[in-house]
């Protein structure tokens, strides 16, 4: 390979690193925008694609949103941080590929045994709730 044909390739690389990273900035800010309210609205209009990550962190959420469930074949991240959870729906095992759940800072008392049905979820957080105990599956 001579000199010259390296240096190509080497632009051609950086041209292409730049336009995968740009594309990631692009995808990241379209992201960082639909979260919150603004999600919950598009869910709500039916206009939400299929999404894999959800943060409907700080939206004074007492109970969790049935509009989620139109998402329960492509969620794997949902923040649910800081709201005024206690309880989650017995179905939330119809999220197939949910992998990561967020709840801290809400109002849980005990450990919601229903997610022991999602088969796919390897990390949860409960930080900051008031959890007193564990109930065993029934």
């Amino acid at each position: 390979m001579t000199q010259e044909s390296h240096k190509s390739r080497r632009v051609g690389k950086f041209i292409y690193n730049l336009i995968y990273f740009r594309k990631l900035a692009i995808m990241t800010e379209f992201c960082a925008k639909l979260r919150g309210h603004d999600l919950l609205n598009q869910l709500r209009s039916g206009t939400a694609g299929p999404i894999t990550h959800a943060d409907l962190s700080n939206c004074n959420l007492t109970e969790f949103p049935p509009e989620l469930f139109q998402l329960k074949d492509s969620l794997e991240i949902l923040n649910l941080g800081e709201n005024h959870l206690s309880s989650l729906p017995d179905n939330i095992f119809e999220f197939t590929k949910l992998r990561v759940m967020f709840f801290f800072k809400n109002n849980f008392e005990s450990f919601p045994i229903c997610l022991g049905g999602l088969d796919s979820l390897y990390m949860i957080s409960f930080k900051s709730n008031k959890l007193q105990e564990i109930a065993e599956q029934r």
